[in-house]
């Protein structure tokens, strides 16, 4: 093709032709250009189909680690429905005691101290690689909310007030082994010890409905999340 061309070039040249020449020059200069845009559009538009596609990847990764979140925060809001009703429990018999089988259980769950445990590593490699992969400011902001501040802000409660409440709980035990031998018959003779464990099963009963109440909205958002990253990929 370029022996070609660089044949005419010659013709007209010879031919003193240079009228002709310098238009046919000037076309073939053009033709040269648009080659070159043609290429990089072809490269501009394999490199966005390539982002495209790391897009929807992280997408579906973040996807299943928020399907594994949402069962996460099921099974917790379960969790602590069954210890919050045994604590009632517990209050319940400091007022008007029964014998029952499950007392040491009850005060295992009393004891119980809240956890949550959530899968972040697709969005940890999200956040690695760049946020701005992804398109959808929306879908951006509403994932960058759910990991950075709801996740996070629930698991650093749990942390501070949850190992609060248990180390206060688990010191009253040991200062106190004597009161739950006592408890176990349904002895309470000691009222002042009594009152002190009751202020500290309505605290853990205040913090197991907090708990629950947030567990719902934040597991709320994450359904709402999983949603939208569905409507998003459509029939990826």
């Amino acid at each position: 093709m370029i022996k070609f061309f660089r044949r005419i070039r010659q013709k007209l040249l010879t031919e003193n032709k240079f009228s002709k020449y310098l238009i046919y020059a000037i076309g073939e200069i053009i033709l040269v250009v648009i080659g070159i845009l043609i290429a990089l559009s072809i490269n501009n538009w394999n490199e966005e189909r390539k982002l495209v596609q790391k897009e929807r990847k992280l997408l579906r990764e973040i996807l299943a680690n928020l399907k594994t979140n949402e069962n996460e925060l099921i099974e917790n809001i379960n969790t602590e429905k069954r210890h919050a009703r045994a604590i009632e429990k517990v209050f319940a018999l400091t007022h008007n005691f029964h014998p029952t089988d499950s007392l040491d259980a009850y005060f295992s769950m009393v004891v119980y101290r809240e956890s949550l445990s959530i899968s972040s590593s697709s969005y940890d490699n999200l956040k690695t690689i760049g946020l701005d992969i992804v398109k959808n400011d929306t879908l951006k902001l509403r994932l960058t909310h759910l990991f950075d501040v709801s996740y996070a802000q629930q698991i650093k409660n749990i942390d501070m007030v949850g190992i609060s409440l248990f180390n206060k709980i688990a010191d009253f035990i040991f200062a106190n082994p004597f009161y739950f031998e006592g408890f176990r018959l349904g002895k309470f003779t000691d009222l002042e010890t009594t009152r002190k464990y009751q202020l500290l099963l309505i605290a853990k009963q205040k913090w197991k409905d907090d708990v629950i109440q947030s567990h719902k909205a934040i597991l709320e958002e994450t359904t709402e999340m999983i949603t939208e990253i569905q409507e998003y990929l459509g029939n990826d």
